[in-house]
Parts: structure tokens; C-alpha cells; sequence
């Protein structure tokens, strides 16, 4: 059988064309049903993208400004105490220390305790120094009850209060201790001597309380002066009743005779 017969042109079929394909934009969102092939043409999505719409602004309106109200005072504390510690051990070891240094300097004839304006030295007898010892360990109990009469009158004055009575009494003593040491300087010239023995432990005492109890200079004077004053008017009430002791002692004498 050939081409050429009529029966078999029927049943010739026609060649294929290929249809063209359209280009389009690839997109991804969309998976093919059929595997990939490398030979593949990818395909592409003609839809128009989607442009954002701006947002509306919404213009939120302006509060009125209100007026400020007046600040609120502060209410003022109570006034920090004398000591806030409640260790009193420590100045407790501070004095006693300064009252052995004091003890030692009595018992070997130091200079500056017992000065010598001459020029040939004198040697002072053991009933000086003891006595002079003496003195020096009584003038420490009553120059820390001083101060603190002092810082009492200060309380008193400008309620502050005082604290633990323990431990502002153990550090009154150590100061009036320290302050008894300044005494052992020995200076050569008379006047120069006894301006020293009476202002330098005035000084000492007024910078040692700054320190131990946190006070600023005027603070620290205030109870200095009130301690001053103190003493003075123990001074005065112990002359008083010395002379009503000898007036009463002359008078029996008197009555006797």
C-alpha cells in the first residue's frame, strides 16, 4: 500500500503545531500539579500587584494644658542623734590607753607635766607626781560628764537627740582623754606654757568631736562652750561649799575657844 491511494488519505492525520505560549510573570505562590522538568518554561502571573493604601492619620487632639500644681512640702525628719552606733567598746579601749600613756608620763617626770622655768633642774618628788596622777585620772571622769552636760544643753537647744547613752559617754570619755594628753608638750617659756595648757586642749577637744560624732564646726563649738560652761559652774558650786565648810569649821572653832 502507497501514499498515492485515495482510501488511505482519510486516515493520514494532520502534523501538530506547536501553539505559542504567552509570556507571563513567574510566581511562586501558585505550585504546579506536574513535576518540574529543567527543560520547562517557568510560568508567570499577569495579575496586576496589589498597591498599599496609605493609612488615615488620626490627628489626636491637643489636651489643654492644665496648671501645675504647687509642689507638695517636704516635711522635715528628725534631726540625726549624736550616735547612731551602739558599739561603745572601742573608745572605751582609746581612753583607757590614753590613761595608761598619761599614768606613764606622771610616774617618769615628763617636762611637759611638771615644766621648770630654772636654769638648775629640780627633781620633782614621787608625792608630786603621784598626786599630780591623780588629778589627771579624776579630771577625765568629770571632764566627759562636761561634755556631756554639754551636748545635753546642745539637746536641748536644738533638739537633736542624744542617742545611746552608753556609747556617747564611752566616746565623751575618750575624747577627755586625748584631750588630757595634750598637757605632756612641753614648752620652756612660762607664758607661752600656760596660754598652751589652757587654749590647746579647747582646740583639741572641738576637733576631736567633729570626727567622733559626725558634727559640723559650729555644732562642735556650741558643745565645747556649753561643756566650758558646765565645768565653770562646778568650779563655782565647789568654791561655795568650800567656804561654807571652813566659815562653819571657823565658827565652832571660834565658839570652842
Amino acid at each position: 500500500m502507497t501514499n498515492d491511494d485515495p482510501n488511505n488519505l482519510a486516515k493520514i492525520e494532520p502534523p501538530t503545531v506547536p501553539q505559542p505560549v504567552a509570556e507571563a510573570v513567574p510566581t511562586s505562590s501558585q505550585p504546579s500539579s506536574q513535576p518540574s522538568s529543567p527543560l520547562a518554561e517557568p510560568s508567570y502571573d499577569l495579575s496586576p500587584t496589589p498597591q498599599p493604601v496609605p493609612s488615615a492619620v488620626i490627628e489626636e487632639p491637643v489636651a489643654a494644658s492644665k496648671p501645675k500644681a504647687a509642689p507638695t512640702p517636704v516635711p522635715v525628719g528628725e534631726k540625726r542623734p549624736f550616735v547612731t552606733s551602739s558599739r561603745y567598746d572601742w573608745p572605751l579601749i582609746v581612753a583607757g590607753c590614753a590613761a595608761v600613756l598619761f599614768v606613764a608620763a606622771c610616774l617618769a617626770g615628763q617636762q611637759g607635766l611638771f615644766p621648770q622655768f630654772t636654769e638648775q633642774a629640780v627633781e620633782v618628788g614621787w608625792s608630786s607626781r603621784l598626786l599630780l596622777m591623780f588629778r589627771g585620772l579624776l579630771m577625765m571622769p568629770l571632764g566627759a560628764t562636761c561634755l556631756i552636760a554639754g551636748a545635753y544643753l546642745f539637746h536641748i537647744v536644738d533638739r537633736r537627740p542624744l542617742g545611746d547613752l552608753r556609747v556617747l559617754s564611752s566616746r565623751m570619755l575618750m575624747v577627755a582623754s586625748l584631750v588630757l594628753l595634750v598637757r605632756i608638750f612641753p614648752i620652756g617659756i612660762p607664758f607661752l606654757k600656760q596660754t598652751y595648757d589652757v587654749l590647746v586642749p579647747i582646740a583639741a577637744a572641738w576637733l576631736l568631736l567633729m570626727p567622733t560624732f559626725r558634727l559640723p564646726p559650729r555644732d562642735a563649738g556650741l558643745v565645747v562652750g556649753a561643756a566650758i560652761l558646765t565645768l565653770v559652774m562646778i568650779g563655782f558650786g565647789s568654791s561655795i561649799v568650800s567656804f561654807v565648810i571652813w566659815a562653819g569649821t571657823t565658827a565652832g572653832s571660834a565658839a570652842g575657844a
